[in-house]
């Protein structure tokens, strides 16, 4: 699975619902369902999908701590979806979320830390 560079690469990953809301291409769920025993594992690779690396790098899922917050509907998108595909049950889903933002925050640093010293 590649990292999305570009907005219009982020795009190809949604679809948009009858209702106006967003939803995950099906493909892309496919895509990640080998690893659906992980939860943090699917978050960090439909976050490549979902953000481009200049999002990533400059955000956190809050946007707290000095950063800006990654899209709300995009985070929304990958929030339902790794519940989907992990069958993650109603009454799991508040706290295993907070560890999912947290497993994407740290994926996040990490690439901002090799962004920043590979400049040097």
């Amino acid at each position: 699975m590649q990292n999305a560079s570009t907005l219009e690469e982020v795009s190809e990953s949604l679809v948009r619902r009858s209702d106006g809301g967003l939803t995950l291409h099906g493909s892309v769920k496919l895509s990640v369902s080998p690893f659906a025993d992980n939860p943090n594992k699917v978050a960090r690779l439909l976050a490549s999908k979902l953000f481009t690396v200049q999002e990533r790098i400059g955000s956190n899922c809050s946007g707290r701590r000095g950063q800006s917050q990654l899209d709300p509907a995009r985070l929304e998108v990958m929030k339902a979806a790794i519940f989907e595909v992990c069958n993650i049950e109603d009454a799991e889903q508040d706290e295993a979320w907070k560890v999912i933002r947290t497993s994407v925050d740290s994926s996040n640093r990490a690439l901002r830390y090799i962004y920043n010293h590979s400049k040097s």
